[in-house]
Order: structure tokens, then C-alpha cells, then sequence
């Protein structure tokens, strides 16, 4: 279960992180089934941005004053959600473990997952030119690292 979990949040990872050709599109692009789901789980909210990126809908949006993400497959499959937060709300494990496995690092974002399998913390940082995905229980338990994809072209280092 574990090693599906790594496999599955790697992937989703990567192919979000590795898309080039974004694209916003309307809400007439968008399955009845996602729609469905997203006005089910955030009804009523409005200014939303739907992108297709790779093989997902992702859907951006403010609610309760804060930003929140929610990705689906093709077929309509909710994935995750995604939701902004404190540094101060990161599980204080999490902090001690990025200090020592990342000393140095700048803590960049914090935000809570949310997937079928259960709730998480991510934390995104930057160590030199190096950013991280680090992927946390709620209890502060490191589960796994992300390496971001570099967005530029190789060579592109001055």
C-alpha cells in the first residue's frame, strides 16, 4: 500500500510538474463528473480556474480566504485537494526533519493534501538551486521527496 502511495504521488508528480503545454480552458471543457464532484465538495464558489494539465483537471480557486487546488483525472476521478498553509501549522517533526536532512534550506510553502487514502502535509522548499516536494503524515512522519523538475531547457545554467 505504502509503495503504491509512493509510486502513485511520484508519478502524479512528476506529470504535473513536467507539463509544458498547460492550457486554460472553460467550464464547458470540463466532464459533468468533475463538475459535479467540485460543486459537491466547494458549492457555491466562483472566480475558479480550470487548466488541463497532462492528464489531470485542476481546478484554482479562493475559499475562506484561502487558495486551494483540486486535481482530477480524465475520467472524472477526484485525485487530491490542495489548500494553503502555515509554516506554523507544520507539524513540528516535519520542521526538525527538513533542519537536519535539509540544513540550510528556505521553507518556501506549506499546503495540506488531502487524497482518498488520507490527509497529508507538503512542504516545498528550496536547497541552492535544488526545490523539493517533502511529503509528510500529519504527525510530521517524512513519507517522501519530490525533486521539481527544472521548467527551463537543459543548458540552462549560466
Amino acid at each position: 500500500m505504502k509503495t503504491k502511495l509512493l509510486f502513485t504521488t511520484a508519478l502524479a508528480a512528476l506529470i504535473l510538474a513536467s507539463c509544458s503545454n498547460d492550457e486554460g480552458i472553460n467550464i464547458d471543457q470540463i466532464p459533468t463528473e468533475v463538475i459535479s464532484d467540485f460543486e459537491g465538495r466547494h458549492p457555491g464558489n466562483s472566480g475558479i480556474t480550470w487548466e488541463r494539465e497532462g492528464n489531470y483537471y485542476e481546478a484554482e480557486f479562493f475559499e475562506n480566504g484561502l487558495e486551494k487546488e483540486i486535481v482530477y483525472d480524465l475520467d472524472g476521478n477526484w485525485i487530491q485537494s490542495e489548500c494553503e498553509m502555515s509554516m506554523d501549522d507544520v507539524p513540528a517533526a516535519a520542521i526538525a526533519y527538513i533542519e537536519v536532512n535539509y540544513p540550510g534550506a528556505s521553507l518556501d510553502k506549506a499546503e495540506a493534501i488531502t487524497r482518498p487514502d488520507g490527509d497529508y502535509v507538503e512542504v516545498e522548499i528550496t536547497d541552492g538551486k535544488k526545490e523539493y516536494e517533502l511529503l509528510f503524515d500529519l504527525d510530521g512522519n517524512f513519507i517522501e521527496e519530490v525533486i521539481e523538475a527544472d521548467n527551463d531547457e537543459d543548458g540552462g545554467d549560466d
